[in-house]
């Protein structure tokens, strides 16, 4: 919809429109009337030309024609901070929250030239706010700053139940940075530590030696890997965590209790593919370490029923 200026003459503009927007501006000048389109971004052309001549009855119009539009269609465009999204009217105005507010609001509103509705806010974590509202709930990244840019998106669209969601998993995914501190070089040191028969999670990088450790792959397990790590002794803080430096095959976890390795979780290696689930698997481990330790003091043993951990007894 490229629209070009020009002056041939002291008192003449000639104005070349390469779409027809600028055709129904002409007929409202003629005529004061005019029979508006129903495509979206022609009418976002004729704002845009009525808003540049001062044609404040016809900006009105169409403003009102494109409001007639989006309410009667059952998907709604958004352009939020430069992403452009097509979401069901039902999922964006099934919770009371600034977004259904907008989209039911008698008042102008600004489209970009494909006729999506823009917003001005954090495009790049929309999706989550989108899932939120679809499924009630929000899979979380690892990265705890987009949890935050989550969070603030919530808290501007008035989404206080997201808010608290956010919250709670911050709250249970802080993580603790002195378990970095203890490590072992040698396979010597290892030993000592397993011959304790303390409840141990290593985190063995030595098989970085032997990875592609540029690649993005590998650098992305380490980061998931390192997070996970602090997560677990911020949420057992009596087990034991240590960064094993030996030489290994892999990047992975090994959890030992009592002396006995109970499970080898592998992250990374040079032969197979980044482990992407590793929060389920990280979590079954748990669950076995727990049992052991339960069976090992006579007590009982962990079980899982409708996704909660409860002891049998």
């Amino acid at each position: 919809m490229a629209k070009r200026m020009r002056k041939f003459s002291d008192s003449c503009t000639s104005i070349e429109d390469t779409g027809n927007a600028f055709s129904h501006v002409l007929k409202f000048i003629r005529s004061k009337t005019v029979e508006l389109p129903n495509d979206l971004s022609i009418l976002a052309q004729i704002v845009k030309h009525a808003n540049d001549y001062k044609l404040k009855d016809l900006a009105d119009l169409a403003n009102n024609h494109i409001k007639k539009l989006t309410m009667s269609s059952p998907f709604v465009k958004l352009n939020v901070g430069g992403k452009k999204f097509t979401i069901a009217r039902t999922t964006l105005c099934g919770t009371d929250s600034m977004l259904k507010r907008m989209i039911e609001s008698p008042l102008e509103t600004h489209l970009d030239d494909d006729g999506h509705i823009l917003v001005d806010r954090d495009g790049d974590v929309f999706v989550f706010i989108v899932q939120y509202l679809r499924d009630g709930k929000v899979d979380f990244p690892e990265e705890p700053s987009i949890v935050n840019r989550i969070r603030n998106e919530a808290e501007y669209f008035g989404l206080s139940k997201l808010t608290e969601v956010c919250d709670k998993y911050a709250e249970e995914n802080v993580f603790n940075i002195d378990a970095c501190r203890r490590a072992v070089h040698t396979i010597p040191e290892r030993n000592a530590l397993i011959a304790k028969n303390e409840t141990i999670v290593f985190l063995c990088l030595g098989g970085l030696k032997n990875s592609t450790f540029g690649t993005n792959g590998c650098q992305k397990a380490i980061a998931s890997a390192l997070l996970h790590f602090l997560r677990m002794s911020f949420r057992y803080p009596k087990f034991v965590y240590c960064i094993d430096y030996t030489d290994s095959t892999d990047l992975s976890f090994d959890f030992y209790n009592q002396g006995t390795r109970i499970q080898h979780v592998c992250v990374y290696s040079a032969n197979t593919a980044r482990l992407d689930n590793i929060g389920t698997v990280i979590d079954k481990a748990i669950q076995k370490v727990l049992n052991h330790i339960l069976e090992h003091a006579g007590i009982g043993r962990f079980v899982e029923s409708n996704v909660q951990l409860s002891i049998d007894l």
